[in-house]
């Protein structure tokens, strides 16, 4: 039997060994790159701290942000070349600028400076007005192509200092670009400008729909967040937070999070192609953090371990599914299985003072093969099978060294769900000695 030292080192060497397994199963094993983390970000050696991961995915959609505006900038440069406007089509212009300002509901005056010099160089573009009148130093501005008055209004909107101002001046141009498009499809345009346009129009409304969704003209939920995770969080910290809330597993997603999540998948594959994937596994790579660890980046207990995981299932769904294959849940729902015996603790238990040890008893052999023919049924996940082999006989033989230093301890067999069975005298051959 075990007493005295010996025992404790039985019972700290287990510990030490479910604690390792359980971190190889949820994060990464150095031997075998098996492990959640090293299948949701495949390219990382390592498990980053969320500071770095943070950062990381700050400046990959960023990227992909940056890369859909060269897009869309080139593609309206190609449309909008060296054609003047028409008279038919400058007919259009007024009314298009007005529907657009009163969707804002911003009264366009003093408040609005910017807004209000971009409405009164329309105004002199519409009637044919230089904005300054030519002489030795200065150009005749006053056929400007529509190409060119289009950037000038992107340059004069940049100057808005105030949030009202802002949202004015952006309308204003927002509602010059949809004239050139009613116009194109009013054919007041050169027939290969139309295809340009159209062409230049679908670019501009794909990244401006996965970078600035709105609703009624309004920025919706997801559109708020993925400025938050490109501009407004103050901290790497903050860009997790702003993608997935502060509340960890157990609460719900904060509105938003479902499309804020597809779009940004969908901007880093197109518009990132080389850094895309990396950026879209850190995302993934910090939500699994975010349930598995502590606020300083530990692995929680076994128990809470396998509760958050089980509560992210059931309460994170549409992102769950979008962040994760079907393959991956099933993972995870394997070690979160596996995590959950190695943590169990039947009431039925008699346990030392503490509470830190119980005996198997009779259903070890039969509840270790089952959730080790589970685990090894996927080839991805096998090496996590300790996570659970190694604890739940850790508990076992934690329960034959504590009555060998406690006699008082008494060895009870718990029905353990579905898993109870005979043990015989495989695990009885086995123990430490």
């Amino acid at each position: 039997g075990l007493k005295g030292p010996q025992a404790k080192s039985v019972m700290d060497d287990f510990d030490r060994l479910q604690t390792q397994d359980i971190a190889f199963a949820a994060d990464r094993n150095p031997m075998t790159l098996g492990g959640v983390s090293s299948t949701l970000a495949p390219r990382r050696l390592d498990t980053p701290p969320m500071t770095a991961l943070g950062s990381d995915i700050r400046a990959g959609v960023q990227t992909a942000r940056e890369s859909g505006r060269q897009a869309e900038k080139q593609a309206w440069e190609g449309a909008n070349k060296g054609f003047a406007a028409p008279e038919e089509a400058l007919a259009m212009l007024p009314g298009e600028i007005r529907d657009g300002i009163a969707k804002t509901n911003i009264p366009v005056n003093q408040n609005t400076p910017t807004a209000s010099k971009m409405v009164d160089f329309l105004r002199d573009y519409r009637a044919g007005k230089a904005p300054t009148g030519p002489d030795d130093f200065l150009p005749d501005m006053t056929n400007q192509s529509v190409d060119q008055v289009r950037r000038v209004l992107g340059r004069m909107k940049d100057d808005a200092a105030t949030a009202t101002d802002k949202a004015a001046a952006d309308a204003v141009y927002r509602s010059y670009n949809t004239w050139m498009s009613k116009a194109a499809d009013a054919g007041h345009f050169p027939a290969e400008a139309v295809a340009a346009i159209r062409s230049a129009r679908s670019i501009s409304a794909e990244v401006k729909g996965l970078f600035e969704p709105r609703d009624g003209g309004r920025l919706t939920p997801a559109a708020q967040r993925i400025r938050d995770v490109l501009e407004r969080a103050d901290s790497p910290e903050a860009v997790v937070a702003a993608l997935f809330g502060r509340v960890g597993a157990k609460g719900m997603m904060p509105a938003g999070t479902t499309g804020m999540l597809s779009n940004l998948k969908t901007a880093l594959q197109k518009y990132a192609p080389e850094t895309g994937k990396q950026t879209w596994d850190d995302i993934r790579l910090a939500y699994w953090r975010r349930i598995t660890t502590d606020s300083a980046g530990n692995l929680l207990s076994p128990q809470t371990l396998a509760k958050n995981i089980a509560a992210a299932k059931n309460q994170h769904g549409g992102a769950w599914n979008i962040l994760l294959t079907p393959q991956e849940q099933a993972m995870i729902m394997q070690v979160q299985k596996a995590v959950e015996a190695a943590g169990y603790r039947p009431s039925n238990f008699r346990t030392n003072s503490s509470g830190s040890a119980f005996a198997g008893g009779s259903m070890i052999k039969d509840l270790v093969a089952t959730v080790w023919k589970a685990l090894a049924a996927s080839p991805a996940v096998s090496a996590t099978a300790g996570a659970v082999m190694r604890p739940v006989a850790s508990g076992w033989y934690k329960g034959k060294a504590q009555r060998a230093t406690d006699p008082r301890i008494q060895e009870v067999v718990p029905s353990f769900g579905g898993f109870g069975g005979a043990v015989g005298s495989a695990i009885e051959r086995n123990q430490v000695q």
